[in-house]
């Protein structure tokens, strides 16, 4: 076992120039995670925009500190002299022990694990309860992605040990199919956000610049997440694909892969609706917008595993069928009417599944294409989709089936269905609580007062004025209850006279009159109604 892991310092990380330039790497990768938060942020409407963005923060914020708790410890915390074919990690808690110049690593894997995050919770943004969310984040970062995370990347994980060969560089493809898959699971369990976004014939971009931003965004993260984050931890514990090449070549050619596999996958994707769209007259250019992003972000997804191991010519196969594969999904989830908002499932679920088969074949030290007969590699792929799938699949299906019984998964249907957006029904919803709170212990209604511009001295009036001649019952706020009559209302609403210091009652709001009932009245439109008809000028009065 390498220096590194056992915790000797004497490994070039502290010697100047590698240890800046590996630190450089690992934040750079945090631009994914930030990529997949932008990409939901452009396709979110405007009105939701604010929930969904407290939605973000708190599932990230939640992320890291579970992730430095214990995430970080059960997904690499490998013992270098432990016995070989271990389940889960046994150190490294609260960081513990670690060496601090592999704190590059602790923050490379913390950007997979806010990745996996930001992909599952963006498929149901819009209508994912905040509750959802702290429960959701807590249970992946903790061991739903932090166990299988360890099974495809740790060193001495069973998947990797005693002749077994799984075919996955860094891990890149279990990780993205592990995401793909929860982003899947909650798209089928949760509802759609809303009865048009059923009936509309694709679901809208909302701010076009900032996805093509995003996807842009994301293609940078992936050379430094996918190209030289994985190289260096190749290099340093250890690969499963043996390479003969250096770590820093095999960088630079992950890094010319991941470009040609994102411009490959999204012309594919673009070439299948354009081929589906053949007969019509129109085609909506949102549409073909989203389809080129997704395709060009499940393109790099599907070299993933293998990325710097393969020559530029043979990713074009595998890219474009990662694009075409990614538009199916999309379009069958559209006609099953099922509302996932990031496309995150066609992404990286369909990309995952092509880059873990793919992987087996382009192997140049055990590849099926380069040294046939060799398929031992293709069948511990398939072992690890499969029991990827059997773990993350029930635990996250009954977690998710739970939080739906409990009727706290996504918010209730009327702030869902509400036409104004998350933004203003939950708020207006808190209004309205708070107003029927403060009328069943105290026994009045709240009333309504707007500010407007300031009148000589007085600074506010009223919503509407009443009529000097209208006595009907009107509702009031702090009703007296000592006084009965009806005809005259009664207001405790405080308001100061400057000149004597006195307290005089303040008027609320009136039922308006018809106007033709006002003609020849006199204008009393600056003056303040009193209990038992005193007329009181506003000039006066101030509050």
């Amino acid at each position: 076992m390498s220096s590194f892991i056992d915790g000797n310092t004497n490994t070039g990380c502290g010697d100047g120039l590698d240890g800046r330039v590996g630190g450089i790497v690992a934040v750079m990768c945090l631009l994914v995670p930030f990529a997949v938060v932008n990409r939901e942020i452009a396709l979110v409407h405007q009105s939701s925009s604010m929930s969904t963005i407290y939605n973000i923060l708190l599932a990230v914020s939640i992320c890291v500190v579970v992730f430095y708790l214990i995430g970080y410890a059960l997904s690499n915390g490998f013992l270098p002299d432990h016995n070989q074919n271990s389940f889960v990690g046994e150190r490294f808690f609260f960081l513990i022990n670690r060496d601090m110049c592999a704190y590059i690593d602790v923050i490379a894997e913390l950007a997979r694990a806010l990745t996996t995050i930001t992909i599952v919770l963006g498929a149901a943004t819009e209508r994912i309860h905040t509750y959802a969310v702290t429960i959701l984040t807590i249970c992946i970062t903790a061991f739903i992605y932090s166990i299988p995370r360890y099974w495809t990347a740790g060193d001495n994980s069973w998947l990797l040990q005693n002749g077994r060969m799984l075919q996955d560089t860094a891990g890149n493809g279990s990780m993205f199919f592990t995401a793909g898959l929860m982003a899947l699971i909650l798209t089928l369990v949760i509802r759609p956000r809303n009865q048009k976004v059923r009936q509309a014939p694709f679901f809208a971009i909302n701010n076009p610049t900032g996805l093509i931003s995003s996807t842009m965004m994301g293609i940078i993260g992936s050379v430094f997440m996918i190209a030289f984050s994985s190289s260096r931890r190749v290099s340093i514990i250890g690969d499963n694909i043996a390479v003969n090449d250096n770590p820093d070549a095999r960088a630079l050619k992950g890094c010319v892969n991941i470009v040609i596999a994102g411009a490959l996958g999204g012309l594919s994707a673009v070439g299948a609706q354009r081929y589906m769209e053949r007969k019509q007259l129109f085609i909506s250019p949102q549409m073909h917008l989203r389809i080129a992003s997704a395709g060009i972000l499940s393109g790099i997804v599907s070299v993933s595993s293998f990325a710097t191991v393969i020559n530029p010519e043979l990713v074009i196969p595998v890219a474009m069928l990662g694009g075409v594969v990614c538009h199916a999904l999309m379009m069958f989830l559209k006609r099953k009417m099922k509302d996932d908002a990031t496309d995150a499932s066609a992404i990286y679920l369909g990309g995952g599944v092509i880059s873990l088969l793919a992987a087996p074949f382009w192997d140049e030290e055990d590849g099926i294409f380069f040294h046939g007969g060799k398929w031992h590699g293709l069948g511990w792929n398939l072992v690890c989709m499969i029991v990827c799938l059997l773990w993350v699949g029930s635990l996250f299906s009954f977690l998710c089936l739970f939080l739906s019984r409990m009727r706290v998964l996504s918010f209730p249907d009327e702030h869902i269905e509400s036409e104004q957006g998350l933004d203003v029904s939950l708020f207006s919803m808190d209004v309205t609580m708070l107003s029927q709170a403060a009328e069943n212990r105290f026994g009045f209604h709240a009333g309504v007062y707007t500010p407007a511009p300031a009148r000589g001295r007085n600074r506010y009036h009223q919503r509407s004025r009443p009529h000097p001649h209208d006595t009907t019952t009107l509702e009031t706020s702090f009703a007296d209850p000592a006084n009965s009559n009806t005809n005259t209302p009664h207001r405790h609403k405080h308001m100061h006279n400057r000149k004597n210091n006195s307290i005089l009652p303040e008027t609320t709001t009136y039922s308006p009159i018809p106007e033709d009932s006002r003609e020849g009245e006199e204008d009393l439109s600056s003056s303040t109604i009193l209990p038992g008809g005193v007329v009181v000028n506003d000039s006066d009065v101030e509050i």
